[in-house]
């Protein structure tokens, strides 16, 4: 049965990560909690640039769409102090639901996300293959292509989600396509690239028995832990080989 609206106006929900084994205390793990970024710096009109390679200005999930690097405007107002997660960890935030500034419940039912600036370079943990799907699964590809002017925020709600393990058109993505809904019956997890930089999600609950209003929040993550690479040319490796030869060269002959 759905809920009426007017009653769930007090509803607002946040992405957190649990701390301790009291489901009833919870609070946010924020990358300045952890002391890897200042508040004061994200607070002074900080930007940060998102690189050509790895966003879609139209936010449509196409490679190589960009033509130049994207600066962006922090809004510390609105999204405080980003979460954090290392690049490494499969990372699963957990949704809650809170009524007058206190913990009522944690959002356990189906939802997707999308990053709002068009970044795309994150995946899934889970593929059509682990999951038990007897029609075709929704993704954001085929949730866009059904609009005549595709837009993320509005292409996918509890209105229009279909489960694939009920009765539908018949599945033709391969199984090793990516199955892009959190929570519900699976853990589905993201994977991040190796590298750091700020990532910001819109989390849309899709399960219709949940909420009869568009539950939806947009929150920060910062990814840490991606320190650069160090790679030598084969002209520096072979200049230190020279190098090595000659001094040992040098003291043999000192030696003698």
């Amino acid at each position: 049965m759905y809920k009426k609206c007017q009653y769930e106006t007090w509803r607002r929900w946040f992405p957190t990560r649990a701390i301790g084994s009291c489901p009833w205390r919870q609070r946010r793990v924020t990358a300045c909690s952890k002391g890897i970024l200042d508040p004061s710096v994200l607070q002074n009109n900080f930007k940060y640039t998102i690189k050509k390679n790895f966003y879609d200005p139209l936010k449509l999930f196409r490679p190589n769409s960009a033509s130049e690097d994207l600066i962006v405007t922090y809004d510390y107002a609105s999204l405080g102090c980003p979460l954090v997660a290392h690049y490494a960890a499969l990372w699963l935030p957990e949704l809650q639901v809170w009524y007058n500034n206190s913990y009522y419940e944690a959002i356990k039912v189906n939802f997707v996300m999308f990053e709002v600036n068009g970044i795309y370079d994150y995946s899934y943990e889970l593929h059509l293959s682990d999951i038990d799907c007897v029609s075709e699964a929704q993704n954001w590809t085929s949730m866009l292509n059904k609009q005549a002017h595709p837009d993320p925020h509005t292409a996918w709600n509890f209105k229009n989600y279909r489960s694939c393990r009920k009765a539908g058109p018949p599945p033709t993505a391969p199984k090793t396509s990516e199955y892009q809904i959190m929570g519900g019956w699976y853990r589905n997890r993201i994977l991040f690239p190796k590298r750091n930089g700020f990532y910001i999600f819109k989390a849309i609950v899709i399960n219709s028995t949940y909420s009869f209003c568009e539950l939806s929040t947009t929150f920060g993550v910062f990814i840490y832990g991606a320190y650069p690479e160090i790679i030598y040319s084969s002209e520096l490796l072979l200049g230190a080989f020279i190098l090595v030869f000659i001094a040992l060269i040098f003291i043999g002959f000192a030696l003698r």
